[in-house]
């Protein structure tokens, strides 16, 4: 009986506008999104000799310039269709399996959000997206537009693990000390007037953006799914969107989890919003006239009445083989989304230095990097060392990005072991490598161990690297000092308009 109930429950109909609006929202980013990395993908990683591929997926590699610009072409089309609802699945199908595709390319331009979108597509391809706001159904108006529970409950569980499991990657100390959130105010606080700027340089500043930052990633889901609060959690959440936006450089992110907030909100509620601004004049005018200020400050109250979307009646018919399936493959996924962001704690020593673990953990923010890296080839019979140019193999993106993961270098060593073989003709070159780092502006230190030759040093990516030198942050006291600021800011501006 529990069973049966609780299947009707992520089977029984529910208003459909959110995914619909989501849809729309989701194709608007892609198209923007696609324009802004183009040049990238057919310029810039067209140049590279070596990518920095993803464990399991080494047999990625990019197409041809012809090939790859074709492709950008066919997701152009494709999320316009899949913004207007037309050939939805198709259209949600190639915007999947390409973006992903170009996602995994190289590590060299992960971010979060970009694999976030991914899940996100993957989500679309299961769900009726194309039931709100589509071309279908503006010529098809009897369409019933409803979707199973489930398919809202989904996109909600996952906005719920990025802004949660963010929040709990920076309960660690740099974070927790207004680092590096200290430096990164200062560095924007240009971009402000008068006491406003002054404001942004203080640590105070600091703390409160990275205590703020922890309390809205811990609390905001759980604010939204409660009816009491999710209204009143639209204030935080604008801000903190909306801000992000202008201080830092995250692409489509903030507008995007925007967006999205919609899964959060009455089922009904675009479908409000649209017939809203169907009439704007007569609305606003009734809205106004209406005691604005008391509406306003109802919408956003705590205690006001709690208001329910229209239920809608029935359950959609799957068979229990279909059902069972579905909730199967679903379960996984979230167990899967749920568990293994905590890897970073199978591998010894801090993920800040060495970057085991980082990735697809939702750590977003926490540190700022500055590397310095040395490779030779050595010649075993006449001892002779070759300094590696990295600009020759990689972009300056890769190199940057690819610090993340310090084991990334490992691979590309061997890259370099195999190209001395098979072009240099050397059968056993040796490979030495020197890595420093700088953890939030810390004292550069040495990572690896040094004494290696890297060409005979097996990558593990399962049981982690024994290669690195031990480092605890706590030995050195984080604090802010104007001098190594400004010392930081002209050798990484410098480094940047040289890679330019």
């Amino acid at each position: 009986m529990n069973n049966s109930l609780n299947t009707n429950f992520l089977f029984g109909k529910v208003n459909s506008s959110a995914l619909g609006f989501f849809r729309i929202a989701i194709g608007l980013v892609f198209i923007e999104l696609l324009s802004s990395l183009e040049g990238y993908f057919l310029i810039d990683l067209q140049a590279s000799k070596f990518f920095f591929t993803y464990d399991g997926f080494h047999w990625v590699q990019p197409m041809s310039p012809f090939l790859m610009a074709i492709l950008f072409k066919v997701l152009y089309v494709a999320a316009g269709l899949f913004t207007l609802g037309i050939f939805y699945r198709f259209n949600a199908l190639l915007l999947f399996v390409g973006w992903t595709y170009l996602f995994l390319i190289c590590r060299g331009h992960y971010n979060n959000h970009y694999y976030l979108y991914s899940i996100l597509l993957g989500f679309f391809l299961l769900t009726d997206g194309w039931k709100w706001g589509s071309v279908h159904t503006f010529f098809n108006p009897n369409i019933e537009r409803t979707v199973p529970r489930w398919q809202l409950l989904i996109f909600k569980l996952q906005l719920l693990i990025v802004y949660f499991y963010g929040g709990l990657a920076k309960l660690e100390g740099d974070w927790l000390q207004g680092f590096p959130m200290r430096f990164w105010l200062y560095d924007r606080a240009d971009q402000f007037p008068g006491m406003l700027a002054d404001f942004f340089r203080t640590e105070p500043a600091a703390m409160i953006y990275s205590y703020g930052g922890v309390a809205f990633d811990l609390s905001i889901g759980f604010l939204l799914l409660n009816r009491r609060t999710r209204h009143l959690a639209l204030i935080p959440i604008v801000f903190f969107h909306v801000s992000n936006h202008f201080f830092w450089d995250i692409g489509s992110f903030p507008w995007t989890m925007l967006g999205a907030t919609v899964f959060f909100m009455e089922a009904d509620f675009m479908d409000r919003v649209v017939s809203f601004f169907s009439k704007p004049i007569a609305n606003c005018a009734q809205f106004f006239r209406e005691k604005p200020v008391k509406r306003i400050l109802n919408f956003f109250s705590p205690f006001r009445e709690k208001r329910r979307a229209p239920s809608l009646s029935g359950t959609y018919d799957l068979s229990m083989i279909k059902r069972q399936a579905l909730l199967g493959f679903l379960g996984v996924f979230i167990c899967f989304q749920l568990v293994f962001p905590f890897r970073r704690h199978l591998f010894d020593g801090y993920t800040s230095w060495t970057g085991q673990g980082h990735l697809f953990s939702w750590r977003m923010m926490l540190m700022d990097t500055v590397d310095a890296i040395k490779m030779e080839v050595v010649i075993p019979e006449t001892k002779e060392k070759i300094p590696i140019a990295f600009e020759q193999y990689i972009n300056f993106q890769q190199f940057v990005r690819s610090q993340r993961t310090p084991t990334s270098m490992l691979r590309f060593a061997h890259f370099i072991r195999d190209e001395v073989r098979t072009k240099g003709g050397v059968p056993n070159p040796g490979i030495k490598l020197q890595m420093y780092k700088s953890v939030n502006e810390r004292i550069p230190k040495l990572l690896n161990d040094t004494t290696l030759n890297y060409a005979m040093v097996d990558y593990r990516p399962l049981s982690g690297a024994d290669w690195f030198q031990e480092w605890d942050p706590k030995e050195e006291k984080l604090s802010f000092n104007l001098n190594k600021y400004k010392h930081w800011k002209e050798m990484l501006d410098k480094l940047s308009s040289e890679k330019k």
